[in-house]
Formats: structure tokens, C-alpha cells, sequence
């Protein structure tokens, strides 16, 4: 009795009708069968997945009365060889692909992380500028007050950019106020408006550079 064709999917044309027995060409013919059904339901053009299980049982059938046995025939070890062949080239195709995906990926990740640095800089860069600007601003305001006795110094800020009242140092609002800063204040004022290392000169020589640094005049 002939193998029976599986039902048509009006997608992928079917084999012509096998032999009885079946011929190798048959044979041939289901394989390629099976392979166009399942690249066809791989791409959605086939939503069952009865016909794809349909193929694979037409095949198996195929090659059961090829030999009349239930044994593989000498031939299919060759068929699955081939047929392995072409999905295991698949399959190295897409690893790459993968790879090259995964590489383009971490050099993204690079690039951005070099865009953050860059940032991290130039915000850097701008706090700096920032603070040498209110320094300005209010050294340039200082200078215009004499001694500060009739109109108050603004603070000047510290060359990190923090302001002398979070420290909880007194306000210096006058010549005044400068000379009669506690040696703990005036270190405080003068580590913060110089980026000294070392030893600490003599509280006299502090208070001067203070005075000096604030724009505060004698008069």
C-alpha cells in the first residue's frame, strides 16, 4: 500500500505522490518537503503546527516502507548528516551574529562610559569656573567697602566653593570682625582661601592673608 501524502497547507506545494515501494527520489522529496514546511512555519507564513508534525510523519512513514523495516536504512545516517549539516550552519551563522551584536554592544557601553567621563569634566570644569566667579563678584564688591565699617563685606566663598557660614565660622562683615577671628577660625578661613600644605604661618600672617584675599581695605 502506498504512502499516503499528508493534507495540503496551500502554502508549501507538496511532493508528487511516492512509489510503491518508495524510491530514494521519494525519499529526497520528503526530506526537502519537511525543510520547506518547517522554514515556513519558522517565518509565520504557516500558524498550525499540525502540518509541520503532519511532514515529519509523512517522512518517517516514507522512510519506514523505503526498506520495508523498521531499522534506519544505510542511507539516512548520510540524509540527517546533510540535513544537520545546513541547520548546524544556521546556527554558527547566527552565533556570529550574536558576537558581533554582543561586540557592538560593549563598545557602546565604552562610548558612553567615555561621554560620562567627559561630562564628569566639563561639570568639573564649569563648578570651577562658577566659584572663581562669585569670588570675584564678591571681592569686587569688598574692595568698593573700605574696611567694611559703614557698608558690610559680602562672604566670599572658599576655593572649594563652600560658603564660610556651613562651616559655622563667623560672617567676616568688617576689618573688624578679620582681626579679632580665634586662631581656630582664622586657620579655618585661611585653609580655605589657600590651598596651603604644611605648617600654618603665624596667626598675625593669616589674618593679613584673609584680609588681603576678601578685598578688605585698611581704611
Amino acid at each position: 500500500m502506498p504512502v499516503q501524502l499528508p493534507a495540503p497547507n496551500n502554502i508549501v506545494n507538496l511532493p508528487n505522490a511516492p512509489q510503491d515501494p518508495p524510491t530514494a527520489r521519494d525519499v529526497r522529496a520528503a526530506q526537502q518537503y519537511v525543510k520547506n514546511v518547517d522554514i515556513a512555519f519558522g517565518s509565520g507564513r504557516i500558524t498550525d503546527v499540525s502540518h509541520v508534525a503532519a511532514s515529519l510523519a509523512y517522512q518517517h512513514s516514507l522512510m519506514g516502507a523505503y526498506r520495508g523495516v523498521d531499522a534506519a536504512p544505510a542511507w539516512f545516517a548520510d540524509a540527517v548528516k546533510e540535513a544537520l549539516k545546513d541547520s548546524l550552519k544556521e546556527l554558527k551563522d547566527d552565533l556570529r551574529d550574536i558576537k558581533l551584536d554582543i561586540r557592538d554592544i560593549k563598545d557602546g557601553i565604552e562610548d558612553i562610559k567615555k561621554n560620562v567621563d567627559t561630562l564628569k569634566d566639563d561639570v568639573c570644569l564649569l563648578k570651577e569656573h562658577s566659584v572663581k566667579t562669585q569670588i570675584l563678584a564678591a571681592k569686587s564688591h569688598n574692595l568698593r567697602c573700605g574696611n567694611g565699617s559703614g557698608r558690610p563685606f559680602e562672604p566670599v566663598p572658599f576655593l572649594d566653593g563652600k560658603e564660610p557660614s556651613a562651616q559655622d565660622l563667623p560672617l567676616l562683615t568688617d576689618l573688624a570682625v578679620i582681626r579679632k577671628l580665634s586662631p581656630r577660625d582664622s586657620s579655618a578661613y585661611y585653609k580655605g582661601y589657600h590651598r596651603h600644605q604644611g605648617a600654618l604661618p603665624a596667626p598675625a600672617v593669616r589674618i593679613e592673608a584673609i584680609r588681603v584675599f576678601v578685598g578688605c581695605s585698611l581704611d
